[in-house]
């Protein structure tokens, strides 16, 4: 009997992943034709999506070339961010790209530590927990408006494109004037 539960409790999460970022995927991809609708279907998921927000990108790095270890890495790194924040009693939307994850974090979870302290905690938990790995962050401007998710993805990928081994945390706000050069020229 136990057993069973934790089989279904073990698809139950698999399954709200999944749901999650693809409508994570669906915001970034413009899909939605108003605003409203994007909100109504974030507070089925109990995700207050009218609060101000920040997108993260994270990035590994792993000496593996094994496309199936790889693959697992992923999907290990993806159940540990979303039970990182499920631990902090935080909701947040959770999507995956090629060797990276990405991140919509309502402002009111940065803002207690600050959101240098609050990503180093969250990349050396993940460091810890997976030591053969490198990782790196991108952050995104604040932004109020959902409508806006594409271009703060946009701007997470640049500020992580700007993180160096010495600065593992990049924010876009940090970029000043250079930020909205290089997000322009994307290539």
């Amino acid at each position: 009997v136990s057993s069973h539960f934790l089989q279904n409790e073990i698809t139950k999460f698999a399954t709200e992943q999944r749901m999650m970022g693809n409508f994570f995927d669906e915001i970034l991809r413009e899909e939605y034709q108003d605003e409203e609708e994007v909100l109504r279907r974030g507070s089925f998921v109990h995700l207050d999506l009218s609060e101000p927000y920040r997108i993260a990108m994270i990035k590994y790095q792993v000496q593996e070339n094994n496309l199936k270890k790889e693959f697992l890495f992923h999907e290990e790194l993806g159940k540990a961010v979303t039970s990182y924040f499920k631990n902090k009693k935080g909701n947040i939307l959770v999507g995956h790209r090629t060797k990276s994850v990405i991140l919509l974090i309502p402002n009111s979870y940065l803002e207690q530590d600050g959101i240098d302290t609050y990503f180093e905690h969250l990349l050396r938990f993940l460091s810890e927990k997976f030591p053969e790995a490198l990782f790196f962050a991108g952050v995104s401007k604040q932004s109020d408006r959902i409508g806006q998710a594409k271009d703060c993805y946009n701007e997470a990928y640049t500020a992580l494109r700007m993180a160096t081994m010495n600065k593992r945390i990049m924010l876009f706000d940090s970029l000043g004037m250079i930020g909205p050069l290089i997000n322009q020229n994307n290539e």
